[in-house]
C-alpha cells in the first residue's frame, strides 16, 4: 500500500442522521490536488457497522454504472479511524435552497425529472459482473439528493440507502425504516418495498413541488384518503395554468397502485418531449443565474467565519478490493482494461493506471538484483588492437578499389570523346 491518502477539509456540505458531509481536497503527491465530497459517519451510530457494508456495496454497485446524472463514488476508507465515502463533488445547489427562490418554470422542472428519471432507470437497468441486471433502487429520492449546477447539469446523489441485487453484496436487507416520510408512496408507508415504482413515486412528488413551489407533504397508504390528497394538489397546478400533459404526469406519477405508475424511462421520454413543448429557456441556461446567486450565497456566508482548515488521514486497511472500487474517472476500456496481475500500489482518486505508473516511477530507483561472485578472477579487457588492424585493411581495400574504377572509367571515356576537326587554314 502506498502513502496514507491526505484531505484537507474546506467546509460542510450537509448533515444528516448517519454523518456530516464536507467539501474538501485530496493531497496527492507531486502537488497533485482534487476536490471531492466526504461523508464522513457518526462512529456512534446505531448499527454503523450494517452502514458500512451498504456503503461498501454501494461503491461498488456504482462503478458498474455509468450515468451522467448518478454521483461516482470513489472509495470508502477510514481517515482518522471514522467511515469515510470518497465522492465526486457536485459545484451546486440542491433542489430544496432552489425552491427557496419560489417554484420552478415547466420547463426547467420538466429537464431535471427527465435526467434524474434517466439516473433511476440505468440504475435499476444496468448488468452486474455476472451478467443480471443490479436492480438498484435508490429509495430516497427527494429535493435535498437532487443537484443542479450552474450550467445545468442535475445530480442524483445518496445512493448510500440504497438495495440492489448483484454478487458480492455484504449487506443484508433489514427492515429500517430508510428514506423520508414525504416522499414514501402509500405502499412502503404500508411495509411494502419490492419495486421501482416507489422511487418513480418520489420523483412525482418532487415534480409536483417544483412545480408549486411548495411541498406536499406525508401522503396515506389509504386508497381513498390519497387520492383526495392528489386531487387536491392536481386543482392547485391547474389553477396555475399548467398544461393538462404536464398534470397528467404528475398524476401518474403519483398513483396509488404501483402497478398504474410510468416507469422511469417513460417519465424520462415523456419529460423531454413536455419540456420542448414549454415555452421558456432551457435548463442549460435558465440555471446559470439562480444557481450562481445561491452559490454566491452561500461564499458571503461562509467567508463571515475564519477558515480553520482540518486535515484528515488515512488509516487502516478496510477498504473495497481493488477489483471492485469504482473510479471516479471514466477511462476507455481498451486503454486501462488490466490484461495481466499488478503489483502496483492503489489508485489515488481520479487517477488512471497509466497515471498511476508514471507516479510510481518517479524518484524511484530502478534496479534488479545482479548475483555476485567474489572468487572469480577478473576478466582481463579484451585489447582493440585487432579491431584498429582490420579496419584500415579494409580501408585499405576500398580505397584501392575506388582508385581502380575511376581509372577505368577515365579510360572509357578518353576512347569515346569525339574530338572537333581542327579549323581550315
Amino acid at each position: 500500500m502506498g502513502r496514507p491518502r491526505r484531505y484537507k477539509v474546506l467546509g460542510v456540505l450537509g448533515q444528516g442522521g448517519f454523518g456530516t458531509v464536507y467539501r474538501a481536497q485530496f493531497m496527492g503527491e507531486n502537488h497533485f490536488s482534487k476536490l471531492v465530497a466526504l461523508k464522513v459517519l457518526n462512529p456512534d451510530t446505531a448499527g454503523i457497522d450494517e452502514i458500512a457494508r451498504r456503503l461498501r456495496d454501494e461503491a461498488r454497485v456504482l462503478g458498474l454504472m455509468r450515468h451522467r446524472a448518478i454521483v461516482q463514488v470513489d472509495r470508502l476508507i477510514r481517515l482518522d479511524n471514522k467511515w469515510t465515502v470518497v465522492m465526486e463533488y457536485v459545484h451546486g445547489v440542491d433542489l430544496k435552497r432552489l425552491l427557496t427562490l419560489g417554484r420552478l418554470p415547466p420547463r426547467p422542472a420538466l429537464e431535471i425529472i427527465a435526467e434524474a428519471a434517466g439516473a433511476l432507470h440505468v440504475a435499476y437497468n444496468s448488468h452486474g459482473e455476472d451478467g443480471r441486471p443490479i436492480r438498484l433502487l435508490h429509495r430516497d429520492i427527494k429535493p435535498p439528493n437532487i443537484h443542479l449546477t450552474p450550467f445545468g447539469e442535475v445530480k442524483v446523489l445518496d445512493f448510500g440507502v440504497a438495495r440492489a441485487e448483484f454478487a458480492n453484496r455484504e449487506a443484508v436487507t433489514q427492515q429500517w425504516a430508510f428514506g423520508s416520510p414525504g416522499y414514501m408512496s402509500p405502499e412502503r408507508l404500508d411495509g411494502q418495498d419490492d419495486g421501482p415504482a416507489i422511487d418513480v413515486y418520489a420523483l412525482g412528488v418532487v415534480l409536483l413541488e417544483l412545480l408549486l413551489g411548495e411541498t406536499f407533504g406525508k401522503t396515506s397508504a389509504d386508497e381513498r384518503r390519497h387520492e383526495a390528497r392528489v386531487r387536491k394538489a392536481l386543482e392547485k397546478l391547474r389553477q396555475l395554468g399548467t398544461h393538462r400533459d404536464v398534470t397528467a404526469l404528475v398524476e401518474a406519477m403519483l398513483a396509488w397502485d404501483p402497478a398504474r405508475r410510468p416507469r422511469a424511462r417513460d417519465v424520462e421520454e415523456r419529460s423531454l418531449i413536455l419540456a420542448g413543448m414549454a415555452n421558456g429557456p432551457p435548463l442549460r441556461f435558465w440555471a446559470e443565474e439562480p444557481v450562481e446567486g445561491l452559490l454566491t450565497e452561500a461564499e458571503q456566508a461562509a467567508a463571515q467565519y475564519p477558515e480553520q482548515f482540518t486535515i484528515l488521514t488515512e488509516t487502516g486497511v478496510d477498504e473495497p478490493a481493488a477489483d471492485s472500487a469504482p473510479m471516479t474517472t471514466w477511462e476507455p476500456a481498451s486503454l486501462d482494461a488490466p490484461r495481466f496481475p499488478s503489483n502496483h500500489g492503489p489508485l489515488e482518486p481520479g487517477e488512471t493506471r497509466i497515471e498511476r505508473h508514471a507516479r510510481e516511477r518517479t524518484g524511484d530507483t530502478f534496479s534488479l538484483p545482479i548475483p555476485m561472485s567474489t572468487d572469480r578472477t577478473p576478466r582481463r579487457p579484451r585489447s582493440v588492437l585487432p579491431l584498429v588492424m582490420l579496419f584500415l585493411a579494409m580501408s585499405v581495400v576500398s580505397v584501392g578499389g575506388v582508385i581502380f574504377i575511376a581509372w577505368s572509367l577515365a579510360q572509357a571515356d578518353a576512347a569515346s570523346v569525339v574530338l572537333p576537326d581542327a579549323p581550315p587554314r
